[in-house]
């Protein structure tokens, strides 16, 4: 196993680890626990990226797929690296910010359930060794970035435009 095979699984395992944990969190902590789950999930995803990057090599089979079809695969190239790495970084920073931004509506289990939900998706896209995964991946950023968008503005003209866009 390679630094790229653990640090795909453990992406992964921290991505479900953080939607667990805001849903079950209460909302004193929930910006806390969360973020910091969110942050570590981003560094995690930087760290798998800058090991690609270097050339190692890593491949992750997940036992889901289209009947009939391989498994569905993650094997980031060094150029896949280099936007884990982006996104990794830039995730894990906005996810800090958002421990000590977040109130309101912003800090709201949707929000912060949401958000490892569409750093999976980023890190999804660039990971992908297949058409499969990168749609998965794709459509993960797309659903999850419409959610973030409508728990912050439950109401008005950017829920109506960020639903006729994902139409």
């Amino acid at each position: 196993m390679t630094v790229v095979d653990v640090g795909l699984g453990l992406v992964l395992a921290l991505a479900g680890v953080t939607v667990i944990a805001a849903l079950v969190v209460g909302d004193q902590r929930r910006s806390a626990v969360a973020g910091t789950l969110s942050a570590t999930l981003g560094l995690t995803a930087a760290v798998t990226g800058l090991a690609a990057l270097a050339g190692t090599t890593g491949t992750l089979a997940l036992g889901i797929g289209l009947p009939g079809q391989p498994a569905l695969l993650l094997a980031p190239d060094r150029l896949g690296g280099l936007f884990l790495a982006i996104v990794g970084c830039v995730s894990a920073l906005a996810a800090w910010f958002g421990v000590g931004y977040a109130r309101g509506a912003s800090a709201t289990r949707v929000s912060w359930t949401a958000y490892p939900v569409f750093v999976l998706g980023m890190v999804l896209v660039p990971a992908s060794a297949d058409a499969l995964g990168f749609l998965l991946g794709w459509e993960l950023m797309a659903i999850s970035s419409t959610v973030l968008l409508a728990a912050d503005h439950a109401t008005g003209p950017r829920v109506r435009s960020a639903v006729l866009w994902y139409a």
